[in-house]
């Protein structure tokens, strides 16, 4: 794996995620309420960049010539890897701001769904979680721009209605406990991460 450095972004950085957000509908709404209720927020921004990588070109976040991309793929499944042994287990959720739940393609994919405000969003628990469904999952999302979430709370398909179609509450409890939000960057080279305190062992 290339050598990557988690290069701090200050308020630019949160400003790229909260702007990333905004107009991404309700999901998007509720993961925006959360990172803004959060202590310090501007201080849990930050992007995995190439070790020698300036700030200033780091906050040019639509120009790519960055990185290859698997470099960043790569970084995204080993911190996920690391959420979900910190937290006992969780979800990824990818939003996809294209696809609507009438697409009529949209049952014929493998990945696991749920449908909400008239959106796709896409699924990986920890426990089925390795490079291959993190990669179908990249795959089934049709909107350019990446947004996607880990939370603690756990999602099956077992907690599903037949119609994949999701309530508030739902929605509620993923939001609760999101820890970090992803967003894609640098022409979808690398992301900005948006990332809560991982939870300190007691000594």
């Amino acid at each position: 794996m290339a050598m990557l450095k988690e290069l701090p972004l200050g308020r630019d950085g949160l400003q790229y995620v909260l702007s990333s957000l905004n107009g991404a509908r309700r999901f998007a709404d509720a993961l925006t309420a959360e990172i803004t209720a959060s202590p310090a927020a501007a201080n849990s921004v930050f992007a995995p960049v190439p070790v020698d990588t300036a700030l200033s070109r780091a906050t040019n976040f639509d120009t790519g010539g960055l990185m290859p991309g698997y470099h960043a793929m790569e970084w995204l499944g080993g911190r996920l890897s690391m959420l979900c042994k910190a937290h006992g287990g969780g979800t990824f959720i990818a939003l996809d701001t294209v696809q609507s739940p009438s697409d009529p393609h949209i049952h014929e994919g493998t990945v696991d769904m749920f449908f909400y405000d008239g959106l796709v969003q896409y699924f990986v628990g920890c426990a089925d979680l390795s490079d291959g469904s993190l990669d179908a999952v990249f795959r089934s999302v049709a909107s350019f721009h990446f947004i996607a979430a880990f939370t603690t709370c756990p999602l099956s398909t077992a907690d599903l209605p037949a119609d994949l179609v999701v309530d508030d509450r739902l929605i509620a409890r993923l939001a609760t406990g999101v820890q970090a939000v992803i967003i894609g960057a640098y022409d979808q080279e690398s992301f900005v991460v948006w990332q809560r305190s991982l939870p300190t062992k007691p000594a």
